[in-house]
């Protein structure tokens, strides 16, 4: 009675005598040693306090400009606009018409201004517009209206003039809160991009074989020499205060090999069925949305903690047009110009550690 309630338990060990089993336990044994050293301390930084980075970013869209100057700055600053009668989506060019896509509407010069919506993170450029005039028809005296406006002019359709040609530039910058805010912090806890270097990952052949022959494709996101196929990495255009910009038509290549003029197959589906010589839908005339992924980071594998980098990433949604209606009021409500415009709206996500 007393031994079975009264008993003590220990490990009883049981040793086998076996060369092979003896061997491939040391084996094991260190290949888990140099595997934790080495992948999971000294490549992936394991040994290192990882913090999502948190960014915010500024937005700036220009029109073509001959070499490249700011219409804003000064008066002598002209458009480098392609004639209207020379472009194939304009209706102005009636002999080119027939080898366009897409549906042909006339076509208005817009500057920059004219020409963006922006918000918090995100900028939407313009391609396709409508206006209609319109005038005030319900007022305080009324106690019911059945309308609030009735249009007093016909609905104006066209396209921005060689939309894909405008620029957009990214000032961003990224901190990381969580470090910033201890008090004992020895090394840079945010970073601004115009202090560093940043690069578009493509997987265009054609995109990266042009920038190659500008020597602006290389073969990594930092250093490395140029790459003439894909994937590249293109180094963006820069001001004089090194702030990246990059033209649309570039972003949409390096998206999905796409252009303006490419038919959404997208929304095409989910239209009725049409003759085979009808002409698409195209992203000029549905618009779309580009998801920007800015990939900021410190740390580098096998060599710990560098100066900071980023390079950006795109993805193009075809299935998620941009449209957006703004009023533009000559006399307060009473009479209004209302604007629907379509375009491509570039959303930036922030990503990466600190």
């Amino acid at each position: 009675m007393w031994n079975l309630n009264c008993h003590y338990d220990t490990v009883k060990y049981v040793s086998i005598k076996d060369s092979r089993l003896g061997i491939l336990r040391t084996v094991l044994l260190i290949l888990i040693v140099i595997y934790v050293s080495t992948f999971e301390l000294w490549a992936q930084g394991g040994y290192l306090e990882q913090v999502p980075i948190v960014g915010v970013v500024h937005f700036s869209l220009q029109q073509p400009t001959v070499g490249g100057c700011d219409p804003t700055s000064t008066q002598e600053c002209e458009n480098a606009i392609i004639p209207l009668d020379q472009l194939q989506y304009c209706q102005q060019g009636s002999n080119n018409n027939m080898k366009y896509n897409g549906t042909v509407y006339p076509c208005e010069i817009y500057e920059a201004t004219n020409a963006q919506i922006v918000s918090e993170k995100s900028i939407s450029i313009i391609t396709r517009a409508s206006t209609r005039k319109q005038a005030l028809v319900c007022h305080e005296r009324d106690m019911v209206c059945k309308r609030t406006y009735n249009d007093t002019s016909l609905e104006w359709k066209f396209y921005t003039a060689q939309v894909e040609a405008f620029t957009i530039l990214f000032d961003h910058a990224v901190t990381a809160s969580k470090i910033c805010s201890t008090k004992y912090n020895h090394y840079a806890c945010s970073s601004e991009a115009a202090q560093h270097e940043g690069r578009l990952y493509s997987l265009n052949s054609k995109l990266c074989a042009s920038e190659y022959s500008k020597g602006n494709a290389y073969h990594s996101f930092r250093g490395g020499g140029l790459s003439y196929s894909a994937p590249c990495y293109i180094k963006p255009n820069a001001t004089t205060s090194n702030k990246d910009f990059f033209s649309l038509d570039v972003l949409l290549q390096a998206s999905n090999g796409i252009s303006l003029d490419s038919c959404n197959t997208l929304v095409d589906q989910k239209a009725p069925v049409r003759d085979e010589e009808q002409q698409c839908k195209t992203y000029r005339e549905t618009g779309g949305t580009i998801l920007l992924n800015v990939y900021w980071s410190d740390f580098r594998p096998f060599h710990g903690r560098v100066t900071p980098y980023y390079y950006y990433t795109t993805q193009f949604l075809a299935g998620s047009p941009f449209q957006q209606t703004v009023p533009y009021y000559e006399a307060f409500r009473s009479s209004r110009t209302l604007l629907k415009a379509h375009g491509i709206r570039v959303a930036v996500l922030f990503q990466g550690n600190y």
